[in-house]
C-alpha cells in the first residue's frame, strides 16, 4: 500500500508543475490581456485558467495553467488526453471543403466570428476594469504602420472576411507525419520546456520595481501603470512565431491581424481534440518553409507577406536565424540581423527583440498604435512623429518595451 501510494503522488508530481512568482504580479491583468481577442488560436482563456498545447521534437502536451494565490504560484498542470483525442488534424482541408475556421470554436466563442469581433468589448470582464480615459480604442480603419522592409507604399486596412461567409480555400497539402500522442506523464525534458516556456511568456525573472518607480514620475505612464500593476510582458517566446505576427500585422489593423493568424495556425499548425475543443499549435519552420506564396496568399494575404513569411521559416530551419545567437549578440547587433531579412523592417525586428528576445530596449517608434496611445495620454491633437516618440522615450531609457507594452494596453 506504502509501494501504490508512493508511486501515485509521483504521478502526480509528474503530472504538474508548480512556478514560483514574483512579488509584483498579477494573474487577473495577464488574463485580461490574453483575453483581448476572440480570435486567439494558441491557448484558451476559460475563467481564471488558460489552456495551451506544446509541441516539442514530437511529443505533444496539453497544459492548464491557474494562479496559487496562496502560494503565490502558477500551477501548471499536464491534462491527460488520449491517443483517440490527440490524433492531430490535417494541416489543410481538401479543396473545396470550408476551411478551419468554418466549425472551430476558440476561447469559448464561435471561429466564425469575424476579425470585426475582435473588439474589447469581446474580452471578458476582467479586461475591461480599466478607465475611461485609458480604454480609447484602436481606431478600425487605421492601419498599422508600414514595415520599411516591405518596400511598399502605406495600404488602406483589408476588410476581414464576413461571418457569412465561407472561408478562402485551403490548398490541398498533404499533411506531416504525425507526432506522437501527448500524454498525461510528460517527459523531462517536455517539464522542463514547459516551465521555461511560461517563465518567457510571463516575463518571470525580471524585477519590475525600478520601472513602477520610473512610470510613477511619467505622466505618460503612470495611470496605466496604476491600472495595470503586476502585467508582465507577455511575450511570444517562439522566435519563428514572434517574425510571423510582427510580418502578418504589418500595414493592417489589429482585428485582421489576429484574423489572418488564426487561419495561418488553423492551416498548417498541428493540434489536438480534448474535452470539445480544438487546441492549436504554431505551424513550425520546416512545415512553412515547403510551403509556396500561393498556399498562404489562399488566406487573404497578400503574395509579398506570403513570401516574407516563407523566407523567414527557411532562414529558421536553416539555423541562420536563431533566438539564443540573437539574444547573445546583443541590441545593436540583434537590430542588424533581424533587419537583413527581406521582410524584417526596424518595426518588426523591435517587435521581435521586445516580444521574443525581451530586450528591454526594443522601440518600435513608427507603431501606429503606440503613437495613438501617447496622443491620448498626452492630450495631443494629432499623433507625434516617430522623432518626437523617440525623444518621450528619452525617459524609459532601459525600459523602452515595457513603456511601449503598457500604452498598447490602454488601447484594447
Amino acid at each position: 500500500m506504502e509501494t501504490t501510494d508512493r508511486n501515485g503522488a509521483a504521478q502526480e508530481e509528474a503530472s504538474r508543475l508548480r512556478i514560483e512568482l514574483p512579488e509584483l504580479f498579477s494573474w487577473p491583468a495577464v488574463l485580461g490581456y490574453l483575453a483581448r481577442s476572440s480570435d486567439e488560436a494558441l491557448y484558451r482563456v476559460d475563467g481564471s485558467e488558460v489552456t495551451k498545447l506544446f509541441e516539442r521534437e514530437g511529443e505533444l502536451a496539453l497544459v492548464r495553467f491557474r494562479c496559487r494565490d496562496d502560494v503565490h504560484a502558477l500551477e501548471a498542470e499536464f491534462v491527460p488526453i488520449g491517443t483517440d483525442a490527440s490524433e492531430p488534424e490535417p494541416a489543410a482541408p481538401a479543396a473545396g471543403r470550408a476551411g478551419p475556421t468554418s466549425a472551430r470554436t476558440i476561447g469559448g466563442l464561435p471561429a466564425t466570428a469575424s476579425a470585426a469581433d475582435s473588439s474589447p468589448s469581446a474580452a471578458p470582464s476582467a479586461a475591461a476594469a480599466a478607465p475611461a480615459a485609458l480604454s480609447a480604442a484602436r481606431p478600425a480603419s487605421e492601419p498599422a504602420p508600414e514595415d520599411p522592409a516591405s518596400g511598399l507604399p502605406p495600404a488602406a486596412p483589408v476588410a476581414p472576411t464576413s461571418a457569412a461567409e465561407p472561408s478562402a480555400a485551403r490548398p490541398a497539402l498533404e499533411p506531416a507525419d504525425p507526432p506522437a500522442p501527448a500524454a498525461a506523464r510528460p517527459s523531462p525534458a517536455m517539464q522542463a520546456h514547459v516551465r521555461r516556456y511560461a517563465e518567457e511568456w510571463f516575463d518571470l525573472d525580471r524585477d519590475l520595481a525600478p520601472f513602477y518607480r520610473l512610470a510613477a514620475a511619467d505622466p505618460l505612464l503612470k495611470e496605466a501603470a496604476e491600472t495595470f500593476r503586476g502585467l508582465r510582458m507577455v511575450g511570444i517566446p517562439d522566435l519563428f512565431e514572434a517574425a510571423c505576427w510582427g510580418i502578418i500585422g504589418q500595414q493592417i489593423n489589429l482585428p485582421f491581424a489576429y484574423a489572418l493568424k488564426k487561419r495561418f495556425t488553423e492551416s498548417f499548425g498541428r493540434s489536438v481534440r480534448h474535452g470539445g475543443w480544438t487546441y492549436w499549435c504554431f505551424p513550425k519552420p520546416a512545415a512553412v518553409a515547403a510551403l509556396e506564396p500561393s498556399d498562404i496568399a489562399a488566406l487573404q494575404m497578400t503574395t509579398r507577406k506570403s513570401e516574407y513569411l516563407i523566407g523567414v521559416a527557411r532562414h529558421v530551419a536553416a539555423g541562420e536565424l536563431d533566438k539564443r545567437e540573437l539574444a547573445a549578440a546583443g541590441w545593436s547587433a540583434a537590430e542588424k540581423r533581424l533587419t537583413a531579412v527581406r521582410g524584417i523592417g526596424p518595426w518588426t525586428a523591435h517587435y521581435v527583440m521586445m516580444r521574443c528576445l525581451r530586450m528591454a530596449e526594443a522601440l518600435p517608434a513608427a507603431d501606429v498604435g503606440l503613437q495613438h496611445a501617447i496622443r491620448v495620454q498626452a492630450g495631443l491633437e494629432r499623433k507625434p512623429t516617430e522623432p518626437e516618440v523617440r525623444e518621450h522615450a528619452r525617459a524609459w531609457a532601459g525600459w523602452e518595451a515595457y513603456a511601449t507594452f503598457y500604452l498598447w494596453r490602454t488601447l484594447y
